[in-house]
């Protein structure tokens, strides 16, 4: 097993996730490829990223081409490939049907593939409010009449509620389902 890991900086905090650098991974919801692109510089053979944002894929293509892995690391919004890994860092929180999405995950993996899956500090975070942090902390600042106002000057959705206090309960219950859908990891070597 190798000891290389990569790290993506963010204003928050370091992001570290070990991996054998002769693993395939898959970074679903790979957002404009900033992690899948890191994995592939950093500790992977190749990397696929997807995303159901038609727009985005694109953008995470150019950025691995300027990164010099264009030929390691590709992005689309689908894919029927097995894969080693599964790396989900901070978009399991955007699903609407988590479970679902865990079993679409675990349907992308060899038998004995692994499954990584992050979560960022929600709504403890300073940015833990998404939308409705205007600037650092704004969220548990402001009144929730404030923030929704606030938010739907740009977005259409018709939110009436910030579900902060259902943040905690709803990521145990999808770690739960993780548990069931993934089965467990023995924690003793990198995937």
């Amino acid at each position: 097993m190798s000891d290389r890991a990569y790290s993506v900086t963010r204003p928050s905090k370091p992001r570290q996730c070990r991996l054998s650098p002769d693993r395939t991974v898959l970074d679903c919801g790979c957002g404009e490829g900033a992690e899948a692109v890191q994995i592939a510089l950093h500790c992977a053979k190749r990397v696929l990223g997807i995303d159901m944002r038609d727009s985005v894929p694109s953008a995470a293509r150019q950025l691995a081409e300027a990164s010099g892995v264009g030929q390691r690391c590709s992005c689309s919004t689908t894919s029927n490939e097995k894969v080693d890994v599964v790396v989900s860092v901070d978009s399991l929180v955007h699903f609407s049907d988590p479970e679902g999405v865990l079993r679409l995950m675990r349907s992308f993996l060899v038998d004995n593939g692994r499954l990584v899956i992050v979560f960022g500090p929600t709504w403890y975070h300073p940015y833990g409010g998404h939308l409705f942090s205007i600037f650092p902390w704004a969220h548990p600042v402001f009144a929730e009449s404030a923030l929704i106002r606030w938010r739907s000057d740009f977005k259409t959705d018709g939110a009436t509620r910030v579900l902060h206090g259902d943040c905690k309960v709803d990521a145990r219950r999808t770690a739960l389902k993780l548990h069931a859908v993934a089965g467990s990891c023995d924690g003793g070597s990198a995937p």
